[in-house]
Order: structure tokens, then sequence, then C-alpha cells
């Protein structure tokens, strides 16, 4: 949904009416979030990685907008004290406003950051916003990934919350 934040809304729907790309938008968007109900699972890993995490110190950064990524999050019982959205910036994925954002909300150097991510445009923006990045091969290959590290999903980890941080290892 990075694509809200297009300079050329034409580009978004080619042959649609300018006029009429925010309205087709808002029912992509609705027709979206119906579908949340039953249609989301929550990753190998993300419950046991996510629980001992105090809340002040991890983000979710998203390229859905505010409303979709709250019901997938609402459905998965995931509820983050900082949210970015593709509502929150100006610039998505591959730049790193949205990162930024997010190292800013928490009060935390961007440097001190762990960006875990799925997607190369993701990955990308960690690594513009200068922060570790750690792939999970969960929508692309692994070879597709370009990370600090590459691991299968978030069971592959393990995070010890000290009180300098988190530490964050690989497990086995």
């Amino acid at each position: 949904m990075t694509l809200l934040r297009a300079k050329r809304p034409d580009a978004l729907a080619p042959g649609l009416p300018a006029d009429l790309v925010p309205e087709a938008l808002a029912r992509i968007e609705l027709l979206e979030v119906e579908d949340v109900p039953g249609g989301v699972v929550l990753l190998p890993g993300t419950a046991a990685f996510l629980d001992p995490l105090p809340a002040d110190r991890w983000a979710v950064v998203t390229s859905a907008t505010r409303r979709l990524a709250e019901a997938r999050l609402s459905e998965v019982g995931i509820r983050p004290k900082t949210l970015v959205s593709a509502d929150d910036v100006t610039c998505g994925k591959p730049d790193p406003e949205p990162y930024l954002l997010a190292a800013r909300e928490l009060g935390v150097d961007p440097a001190r950051c762990v960006v875990f991510e799925d997607a190369p445009a993701g990955l990308q923006a960690g690594r513009a916003a200068g922060m570790t990045t750690v792939a999970l091969a969960t929508t692309h290959e692994a070879s597709e990934l370009d990370a600090d590290l590459v691991v299968k999903d978030l069971s592959a980890l393990s995070a010890l919350v000290t009180a300098g941080g988190v530490e964050i290892s690989t497990r086995g």
C-alpha cells in the first residue's frame, strides 16, 4: 500500500480518471479489511519472539494503511504500542522514512535498531536507515534477500531483554 503515497495517482490505476482513484483505493482497502477475519495467520515463532519484549522496545512498520494493519494485527493478537503505517509517511519502503520514524517514536538511535523484514524493499529501507537487517524467508527465497542475517522465520531467533537493550541470537 506504499503506492497510496505515490506522487502520480494516475500510476496507481492506468485508465482510471484521477478523481476516482481515492474512491477506488478506499474500496480496495475496505475489501482487504473485510477479508481479514480467518484469513490472517501468525507466522511461526512470532508470538514467542515478541511476548518477552517490553512494548516500548519494538514497533511494527508496514506498507499497509493503518486501518488494514490494525485489522490484521488484531486478528492475530498483536497490539504494538508503536505502529508506523503508509498513512504516517510521505515515502514508503524502500525509502528509509518509515523505519526512521519508528526509531524516533521509540526514542532509539537507528544504529541500535534491528529490522525484521520479509521483502527486498523493506530490507533496503532498513539498510538505508542505518539499521541492522534480519531477513525472514517467509515470502521470498533466502537467495533473494540481502540482509545482515537471513533466517527461515522468527522461530530461528530468541530475544533476551537486558538493562542495555535487547540481545537477539539464533537458536541452536
